[in-house]
């Protein structure tokens, strides 16, 4: 699985919401320039990640996966570690408990410019 990822430059990641506990594949930390995963962001300081003109938009699609559970897709501007602006599509799923709250939220990141 992880050639495949390297071979399509495609990122995985998962934040588990209960436990606030983010996971992403192995490309993903070369890809934003991470080199300790512990440094990884938890949900709540995800949107830190984003160009300062994307921010607003990833928030609010991520607030509204949050609560309806909503899929979304949309091409937004990272900044790396390093300091450079990475332009990626992302796509992202919700998992819900029995009520119907949502416990997790997946997806892929593509960049457009790696």
């Amino acid at each position: 699985m992880e050639r495949v990822q390297d071979s399509r430059n495609l990122s995985f990641y998962s934040f588990d919401l209960v436990d606030e506990k983010p996971y992403w594949s192995p490309n993903i930390y070369g890809l934003l320039g991470y080199t300790n995963p512990a440094d990884a962001p938890v949900f709540h300081s995800l949107s830190d990640l984003f160009h300062h003109g994307d921010r607003e938009k990833v928030q609010a699609l991520w607030d509204t996966a949050h609560v309806t559970g909503e899929n979304f897709n949309c091409t937004a501007r990272i900044v790396c570690q390093d300091g450079r602006l990475l332009t990626c599509t992302a796509q992202g799923s919700t998992v819900t408990d029995a009520q119907g709250h949502v416990t997790h939220i997946f997806g892929h990141i593509h960049p457009e410019n790696p």
